[in-house]
């Protein structure tokens, strides 16, 4: 598909399961979307930028006032798990966000990253940030060479986080 957008009219006041296109980023634009506990929403994910989202109109349009999931789908092949490190919009609303972010759970997901919920309130945005689960830190302790001997286990790859120390020693 192309995307786009898929328009409700009036307010969805949601209870059960939201799926998004699986082919395309599609929006799911409303009015005003309630999220109440037992909520679930399935979303597109693909690179970074690159995913389906709700979308609240109105002003003060998106309130998480339940316990709700967020199931993670990819629509293309980027690394094992389908989707890659970065920031995706999952909701977009104007004015104040209503609810609270800690009612959001990742529902089935890979242990190879870490996910936290973002309240990006200048952009009117509900993000998701996905991040290495794990990290491997640089010792330069052989040389300023990049391979296994200079990392605390072996040299990073997509699901690592690459940590540097402060100040890195001179040469290194």
């Amino acid at each position: 598909g192309a995307g786009g957008t898929r328009n409700i009219a009036g307010t969805l006041d949601n209870f059960g399961t939201i799926a998004a296109n699986s082919t395309d980023d599609t929006i799911l634009s409303a009015s005003s979307i309630k999220l109440e506990t037992g909520s679930q929403f399935f979303t597109q994910i693909g690179p970074p930028g690159f995913s389906s989202y709700l979308n609240a109109t109105n002003a003060n349009g998106l309130n998480i006032a339940g316990s709700t999931t967020i199931n993670l789908a990819s629509t293309r092949a980027l690394s094992s798990d389908g989707y890659s490190v970065g920031t995706y919009v999952l909701m977009h609303y104007n004015g104040a966000l209503a609810g609270s972010l800690s009612n959001l759970a990742i529902g089935t997901s890979s242990s190879s990253y870490a996910y936290q919920f973002i309240n990006d309130a200048a952009n009117g945005n509900v993000d998701l940030d996905i991040v290495p689960a794990s990290q491997q830190t640089w010792s330069g302790a052989t040389d300023a060479n990049w391979n296994n001997a200079n990392w605390n286990s072996a040299s990073p790859d997509s699901t690592h986080l690459a940590v540097f120390p402060s100040p890195v020693a001179a040469g290194r």
